[in-house]
């Protein structure tokens, strides 16, 4: 048992934005991934092709639903033949725009007896769990293309718990929203609060389905009557191809200006290059050129988590593929 925050209200630009304060809750335990300070060549104590699995949410979407998605996405990109394509056709490159979501830098877990970074409020912490929250900094990232209750950068500051420590957080680096979204956030599939599934110290990972959710839930605005099939859904590496990949990033890119989020391979990232890690790491796709077969990610994770930094990064179209698809059976696009 633990305890978040209770329930509190709090007017974000004319909204009202439901957050938990102060209700025990029962956490779902889950054996994931070590923190990446200590990481070497394995996939951090995850196992085999462990965030496929349910975690929180064992939601199957409607199929209906996701072959009219799948359609849609072919008439976009001009599969399927002539006279099946829609206006607007994806272009052939297009970038959405990162002045926000490019300053999404998630917390530092901070190293016992090394140098520490202090939360919002000033208090020095040690929190190994913050070393795995890749998955809430790439859906932070996505949600700052939707018109979510709360904007990603407009969250305010607030204090809440998780089973090691008690921190503060703030706007800056969009931190506010990714911890909310990591402790806090409840859509109906879950049983339990937040998108991150807390194990024992310093363990905790993401799990596709539980990310996916939260994107569906956010976006819709916590709509109760259609979230579910709102609007992302997930492509297992094992269904992916190359072309097919690109085609999920141009039609919501491209034609919707959504972002997408894939669960991809450090080895293969520019933003890891030279680390000599491999891991199993969300980043968030925010743009393609389908002339030089390029895309753009933006990575959250910062130099004290194992990357070559923060920020927005280019990457080849057969690099990202082949960092889904040798991802120790974790890959994947949420698109």
């Amino acid at each position: 048992m633990r305890q978040v925050p209770q329930f509190k209200r709090l007017a974000v630009g004319g909204l009202v934005l439901t957050i938990a304060l102060s209700i025990l809750i029962l956490l779902a335990p889950a054996a994931a991934a070590a923190p990446r300070s200590t990481l070497g060549e394995s996939n951090g104590g995850l196992a085999y092709g462990q965030q496929t699995r349910f975690g929180k949410s064992h939601l199957v979407q409607d199929s209906t639903w996701y072959a009219a998605k799948v359609a849609r996405r072919n008439r976009l990109v001009g599969i399927g033949g002539a006279g099946t394509s829609i206006t607007p056709l994806a272009p052939s490159s297009y970038n959405l725009s990162t002045t926000v979501t490019g300053q999404t830098f998630e917390q530092l877990g901070n190293a016992p007896g090394g140098g520490q970074t202090p939360d919002a409020s000033g208090h020095l912490y040690t929190d190994g769990y913050f070393w795995n929250f890749c998955g809430e900094g790439a859906t932070t990232v996505a949600l700052g293309y939707w018109n979510t209750i709360a904007p990603i950068n407009q969250m305010g500051s607030f204090t809440a718990p998780d089973p090691h420590t008690i921190t503060t957080w703030d706007d800056t680096h969009n931190r506010a929203y990714i911890y909310w979204l990591g402790d806090i956030v409840k859509p109906p599939s879950f049983g339990s609060y937040g998108e991150f599934a807390y194990g024992t110290y310093p363990s905790g990972t993401t799990y596709t389905t539980d990310l996916r959710d939260t994107l569906n839930w956010e976006a819709s605005r916590e709509n109760t009557s259609n979230w579910s099939n709102y609007y992302y859904g997930i492509v297992w590496a094992s269904n992916l191809s190359q072309s097919s990949l690109m085609a999920d990033i141009e039609s919501d890119v491209g034609v919707d200006h959504k972002a997408d989020v894939v669960d991809v391979n450090t080895a293969y990232l520019p933003s890891w290059a030279g680390k000599g890690k491999s891991l199993s790491h969300y980043v968030a796709i925010t743009g393609y050129n389908t002339a030089n077969n390029t895309l753009t990610y933006i990575d959250t994770c910062g130099t004290g988590c194992g990357s070559d930094g923060n920020g927005v990064y280019t990457i080849s179209l057969s690099s990202l593929y082949n960092g889904i698809e040798n991802n120790f059976g974790n890959g994947s696009i949420v698109w």
